[in-house]
């Protein structure tokens, strides 16, 4: 995936580039279309008995897991989501059948972030994202931009982040979400017709 010279202006890659440099190793890099090199370093990692976290935008790792059928129960996989006009769509099921059959994985997680947040979200292994302290969530109707739906329906999602210095971010998104519960939630996807955004990139960092 493209380094960090490359594409400074991706709020994800200056994320990772920074967890890269903390983890102060050879292995943690970035990858962008290797795979084989990338191969290389996930097998040199598991050979020092190292931990493995794999950072992947969604298209990607669906390219890597019909390409190769490895045994990765040394890393966890975190999808950044997004197929970014680059295949249809996949559910979150049949993504996780996949990587799971052909890259048997630790763990397969997602996060939800955005250049304009400070926060992030996490997911557990069934997609259900947890809100961090900084960040909450609401689903507006997707025909009234000042209604919000119930626990359990689905909508447009709207956040909050108290986590930008001097600032408070409100943002209206173009993705469909539902509330599970008062500090969780899922994503379903992109509203239809909406613009296709994101940080497209695959990365791996090596951590102790």
């Amino acid at each position: 995936l493209p380094s960090y010279l490359e594409r400074s202006d991706s709020s994800l890659v200056f994320m990772v580039d920074h967890f890269i440099k903390q983890s102060k190793l050879e292995l943690s890099g970035f990858h962008l279309t290797d795979y084989r090199a990338l191969v290389s370093v996930l097998q040199s990692a598991k050979d020092a008995g190292l931990s493995v976290v794999l950072f992947a935008v969604r298209y990607a790792l669906l390219d890597f897991a019909e390409q190769f059928e490895l045994n990765l129960n040394h890393i966890t996989i975190i999808e950044t989501g997004g197929m970014k006009g680059k295949r249809g769509p996949v559910s979150n099921e049949d993504l996780k059948s996949i990587v799971s059959e052909k890259l048997n994985p630790k763990s397969l997680v997602s996060e939800y972030g955005m250049t304009e947040l400070q926060s992030q979200a996490y997911s557990d292994e069934s997609f259900t994202f947890k809100m961090p302290n900084t960040l909450r969530v609401f689903i507006s109707d997707l025909n009234d931009p000042f209604s919000y739906v119930e626990e359990g329906r689905s909508g447009r999602i709207n956040v909050i982040d108290l986590a930008n210095l001097f600032s408070c971010a409100f943002i209206a998104t173009d993705d469909m979400g539902r509330k599970v519960s008062e500090d969780k939630f899922k994503v379903l996807g992109r509203i239809d017709h909406s613009e296709q955004r994101g940080c497209n990139l695959l990365v791996a960092d090596v951590i102790t």
